[in-house]
């Protein structure tokens, strides 16, 4: 009977509607302190509605026929109410529902205050035993009350920290309710269309996976990829492997064929694990010797996979049994598997059926007892203290180097060893101009010692912090491994000299400390150590190949904080790139990483590495970060920053036209395309002298020459920013070609190449480069202006590269410019200085600098040469770096510039310095004494027939 004590209120003639089409009864709805109940008026039929399922209430709308009250409860249940009392208006029923709402709402806060300030108590309980066991367990332990004192006292590491290890908090064990041996059996089941409908909850669900772990892996392979769960559990109870009863063959196309052999598996692997049980297993009275040799058959059980099966299910119900209770009180690696559980419950078992009487004893050795009586004097020797000293010591040290049978065997080394020890006394003495110290002062007093043992004890706690987050596979045990790293350095540069302990006591201490900073600083924290392991394996079979990673500045990419400066970034260069694909990408590795060391169901290596790959594929499309200053929009933003030489304005002829009755120009378009020329005599030795005075002028200013390959790997180039954002191909591919190799477009490529996986000294940077290379674009022109040899897909460039310090990169960005702008000013063309803007980077700059020359002929300032400041763009996806002076090693800046490109200078230099007689007038010094004498022309004859 209820406690009326804790009524509240109680409203008769209220119906409950059911769900479903059956008759919805009318009973008495009364509201307690704790709960809510309703009885119906005809049965014994009671719901109670505990406050704690009781999320918010709902009221029909006033306009509406019914007076309702809906209850909205956890799991997504509902509870409605409709209130019916005869003869009451609306108005009155409307009251009557209000009221109840009321009345419901105040206690709904008065039991959640409540609830509130029952785990605010509990909490401080908490705490409190907490305490009371830490000053326990510091008070039975002096050395670690010292070691507390010594770290966390001082602020040196966090309580959190100390406690760890030295303090397990107990948790609450909580009982769970067995799974029934027959719950396949207890399945409801309704008559359906077509057969047999079975009504599967989840504790249906999850007994199937305990006791059938074959199926559930099967479930997180197959759904929802090939199929629902409806037709999933539809399957199962229709496959071979439910009915293994039946003596028919499974069907190939079951989905559960192979889970059969994965349980024949493990009930062979079951049967070999034993449980000896000394009441019933009588094998070690067996007097048969050969019985290990001798095979004997077994017959076959006409029942015996059903009696298997039978076991095995028993087994698996049992083990979950066994682990349930077990888990509060043993770690997971102590836990047995199979037939092995059940060794403690027989062991305990027979332990009770035990007799005293039966029980085996420990046979006790013999002992004569020699009894000598009291008053027999025995003279007590006395030797000096001294003698006694060296005597404990020598024989110390004997037990701690031999064992018993070596000292009785090789008692004369005794004395061998005490000569030796008296000589080197006798040397060491000789050595010291006033003899040796008295022996009193040979050790530390018991204050240094003290000091000593103090020191060791927190220096030895401290490393073992720091190695215990070994290795850091989360962003906690990486965040620690900081801390402690910042903690040793600190000890070691400010609290150990202060401690006044010589270097000899302190000499290991230091050893220990170095080798764990040393260790620090060469390992890489956060998502880059994770994300970025050089290269990632593979165990299966058929699993793809090793691939190397680029190290990305994952953390930089997945720090909330950078979210919105990223996408900002991303829309003013074009909107190449998704962070918000990457974080995607992210989040689901991160889950399965935190889902515990096993992989999750369904997960193969292959489909791993293929995530993997994908937040790679994605991460690697995010452009390099714009500088700050860099004008933001497309091209027409770009900012004029200098300009230098005189600009021709008169009309003038194209440099095609200009050499057309030099027969110097040619375009082989039926052998190499319409993008592609031919030099002859004048042309070829003015190009040459161009790109000479380039190439030497740049050596001069202290740019080493290199000459590098014009075929690369695909891998490089996409490393360096060339990417493919169109389906017109941007780049020139070997035919064929597995790794797609690629024709270089600028000596860039080829000098990263070089320089990929490459570690520098701080102080060999920075490191200039200049190569002559040929250039391969497949380029298209916009406009008839830059048709012929404005735009080829061939030409001859002398680029600049650059490996430098983060510190250092911007002035090499300057002193790139500055040789670029000292070129052209020297070949006495109008020329145009231009910062570009964000839109015209690329994905690897993030700054780049210009220069355009101005071509009289077709009248437009043409791009003849660029520089850029690439940061770690490059550098972090070629694995470039440099080792600073305390051996960090970081990654390097990159920057690169066209020191010349020959075609378009040409048009420049022929359209500038053209005369009115179609030639050339007075050429730049620096071109002049470069230019050979001009030879002949060239005469081409039809070939001579060979027969």
């Amino acid at each position: 009977m209820e406690d009326e004590s804790n009524l509240l209120l109680r409203v008769d003639h209220v119906k409950y509607r059911k769900a479903g089409d059956g008759r919805s009864p009318i009973g008495r709805l009364s509201v307690y302190r704790e709960y809510t109940e309703w009885r119906d008026n005809t049965s014994p039929e009671v719901l109670t509605i505990k406050f704690t399922r009781i999320i918010g209430q709902r009221v029909s709308p006033p306009h509406k026929s019914k007076v309702q009250l809906q209850l909205s409860l956890q799991n997504e249940d509902q509870a409605t109410f409709v209130f019916l009392r005869p003869g009451a208006s609306k108005e009155e029923l409307i009251n009557e529902r209000d009221s109840v709402k009321e009345t419901l709402q105040q206690a709904l806060i008065a039991h959640r205050q409540h609830v509130k300030e029952l785990a605010q108590s509990n909490e401080s309980q908490m705490k409190d035993t907490e305490l009371k066991e830490k000053q326990k367990i510091l008070r039975e332990d002096r050395n670690l009350e010292k070691l507390y004192q010594n770290l966390v006292a001082t602020k040196l590491i966090t309580p959190q920290d100390f406690w760890q290890d030295y303090y397990q908090q107990e948790g609450v064990s909580e009982t769970k309710i067995g799974i029934n041996g027959a719950f396949l059996a207890n399945i409801v089941q309704q008559e359906g269309t077509n057969g047999v409908r079975l009504n599967l909850n989840q504790d249906i669900i999850q007994a199937i996976y305990t006791t059938y772990p074959a199926v559930d892996k099967k479930f997180h392979e197959l759904v929802p990829h090939e199929m629902s769960e409806t037709t999933f559990w539809t399957k199962f109870f229709q496959s071979h492997y439910f009915h293994r009863e039946r003596d028919v063959l499974p069907n190939p196309k079951d989905p559960f064929a192979d889970c059969v052999k994965e349980d024949e598996d493990e009930m062979k692997k079951m049967s070999k694990e034993e449980v000896h049980r000394k009441r019933f297993d009588l094998d070690h009275i067996d007097d048969n010797a050969l019985k290990d040799f001798v095979h004997k058959e077994e017959p076959k059980m006409t029942k015996g996979n059903l009696i298997k099966r039978c076991n095995y299910l028993s087994e698996k119900i049992l083990a979950t049994s066994w682990r349930s209770g077990d888990e509060a009180t043993s770690s997971v690696n102590n836990k047995k598997k199979g037939f092995a559980v059940l060794d403690r419950v027989v062991a305990e078992t027979e332990s009770r059926l035990e007799s005293d009487d039966l029980a085996e004893k420990t046979k006790e050795e013999e002992v004569q007892l020699i009894r000598i009586d009291s008053s027999v004097q025995v003279e007590e020797a006395v030797y000096p203290a001294t003698d006694m000293t060296r005597y404990k010591t020598i024989i110390s040290d004997y037990f701690d180097n031999f064992t018993v049978s070596d000292i009785l065997q090789r008692s004369e080394m005794v004395l061998d060893q005490q000569e030796m020890e008296a000589h080197e006394l006798e040397e060491a003495m000789k050595e010291e101009p006033e003899g040796a110290p008295p022996p009193e002062n040979w050790c530390e007093t018991p204050v240094e010692l003290t000091k000593v043992r103090d020191v060791h004890s927190a220096v030895k706690e401290l490393c073992r912090q720091f190695w215990h987050c070994f290795p850091p596979i989360s962003v906690e045990t990486e965040d620690k491994l900081k801390r402690m790293a910042s903690t040793l350095k600190k000890y070691k540069e400010k609290e150990l000299p202060t401690k006044g302990i010589d270097e000899v006591n302190s000499e290991h201490c230091l050893q220990m400390i170095n080798l764990a900073l040393e260790k620090s600083r060469n390992l890489k924290f956060g998502l880059a150590r994770r994300l970025t392991s050089t290269e990632a394996s593979s165990s299966e079979e058929n699993a793809p190949p090793p691939t190397l990673r680029p190290d990305l500045n994952f953390e930089f990419l997945l720090d909330d904080k950078n979210l919105e400066v990223i996408k900002e970034n991303i829309l003013h260069r074009k909107g190449v790139g998704d962070i918000d694909k990457v974080r995607e990408k992210w989040a689901v590795i991160q889950s399965m990483m935190h889902s515990g060391e096993k992989k999750p169901d369904g997960i193969t290596e292959s489909k791993y590495a293929q995530l993997w790959n994908e937040l790679y594929d994605e991460a690697l499309l995010i452009p390099n970060m714009t500088q700050d200053g860099v004008p933001r929009g497309g091209e027409e933003n770009a900012k004029v920053v200098g300009e230098w030489g005189e600009k021709r304005e008169n009309e003038c002829l194209t440099a095609e036209k200009l050499v057309q009755t030099w027969r110097s120009l040619l375009h082989p378009t039926d052998a190499s395309g319409q993008r592609s020329y031919v030099f002859l005599g004048a042309l070829a030795s003015l190009e040459k002298a161009i790109l000479d005075y380039a190439h030497e002028r740049v050596c001069a200013l202290g740019f080493r020459p290199i000459t590098v390959p014009d075929i690369v790997s695909g891998e490089v180039t996409h490393a360096c920013g060339v990417m493919q954002r169109s389906d017109h191909p941007i780049q020139y591919t070997l035919v064929g070609d597995e790794k797609h190799t690629k024709l270089s477009g600028t000596a860039e490529m080829g000098i990263a190449a070089f320089l990929r996986g490459r570690t520098f000294q701080e102080e060999q940077l920075p490191i200039r480069l200049v190569s002559l290379s040929k250039c391969f674009r497949t380029e298209i022109s916009k406009s008839a202006s830059e048709a012929k040899l404005y735009r080829v897909h061939e030409f001859s460039k002398v680029e600049m590269f650059v490996v430098c310090t983060p510190e250092q990169s911007n002035a090499e960005l300057d002193f790139l410019v500055e040789v670029q702008k000292g070129t052209f000013q020297a070949l006495g063309i109008h020329c145009r200085q231009l910062e570009m803007p964000s839109e015209e980077l690329g994905a690897s700059a993030a700054r780049k600098f210009d220069i355009e020359a101005w071509m009289p002929g077709r009248k437009l300032y043409g791009e003849v040469s660029s520089a850029s400041n690439c940061t770690d763009f490059q550098t972090r996806r070629l694995g470039i770096k440099y080792k600073t002076a305390d051996g960090t090693i970081k990654f390097a800046h990159t920057c690169n510039g066209t020191a010349l490109a020959s075609t378009r200078t040409l048009i420049s230099i022929l359209e500038t310095f053209q005369s009115d007689k179609k030639g050339l007038g007075e050429l730049p010094e620096v071109i002049r004494n470069r230019i050979k004498q001009r030879g002949g022309p060239l005469r081409f004859q039809p070939a001579k027939s060979l027969a």
